[in-house]
């Protein structure tokens, strides 16, 4: 049946209707690594199965990761924004 909407693809055409190229790269590099994370921690890869318990643990995920200073502040935020 309908597997529905790869978030590769969905991914894909959000990046392709934004402008700013700036903006694009970093949009592609957040969405990228929340894609990875949902494959990897969640065994999610279609955007239908993508729920707002995993939007929490991708943020939870992301705080920790400034926790061990992986990532600033800042650019956690910016990254879930994208998401």
């Amino acid at each position: 049946g309908m597997m529905g909407t790869k978030l590769t693809d969905a991914i894909e055409e959000y990046l392709v209707s934004i402008e700013a190229g700036n903006y694009r790269a970093n949009a592609g590099s957040a969405l990228t690594a929340w894609e990875n994370w949902l494959a990897r921690e969640r065994d999610v890869t279609v955007l239908d199965d993508v729920n707002v318990i995993d939007c929490r643990r991708y943020a939870r995920h992301l705080k920790r990761q400034v926790r061990e200073d992986e990532v600033k502040s800042s650019t956690a935020h910016t990254y879930y924004a994208y998401v």
